[in-house]
């Protein structure tokens, strides 16, 4: 190696060079690669705004269609309906409406307090079939302690 005035280079020179080099080399490397994570970032914003204005310019062009076609629809079904039929549809539903008018509120809390009064005051307590059952089925048959036994069979003697 040789400075720029033609002279060779000393040990220590040689040694401050190469690392300065190796350092330059790394600073080169990290720096490239750095650049190519910016390019590469900037393509895919690139791509995502592109892929959005598409998304947009799509949702655009469909609505419009949509709103061709609703009009186009529109003005293709007509109401094929005749007069008589239309005052006969008028005429039920104004009189269902007047049925749904005249029909009483439905008060839970006073048509259950209706049925239970009306119970008590006939003294029907709801179905007392089930519940003699359920009462029987729980006693089945009584428990006779070992020890009456033995009393019952000595007086027995």
């Amino acid at each position: 190696m040789v400075d720029n005035l033609g002279k060779p280079l000393t040990r220590g020179q040689r040694k401050r060079r190469l690392v300065l080099e190796r350092v330059k080399r790394k600073q080169d490397l990290t720096s490239y690669l750095l650049r190519e994570k910016q390019l590469e970032n900037a393509k895919n914003i690139k791509k995502k705004c592109y892929n959005l204005n598409n998304l947009k310019h799509e949702i655009i062009n469909a609505s419009e269609v949509d709103k061709e076609e609703a009009s186009s629809q529109e003005q293709g079904k007509k109401n094929k309906l005749s007069r008589k039929k239309i005052q006969n549809i008028k005429r039920s539903s104004i009189e269902f409406y007047r049925d749904v008018l005249q029909h009483p509120d439905f008060n839970e809390i006073d048509s259950i307090k209706s049925k239970l009064m009306e119970k008590f005051e006939n003294n029907d307590h709801g179905n007392d079939q089930i519940m003699d059952i359920v009462k029987n089925s729980k006693k089945g048959k009584q428990k006779v302690n070992k020890s009456v036994k033995v009393a019952k069979s000595i007086k027995k003697r």
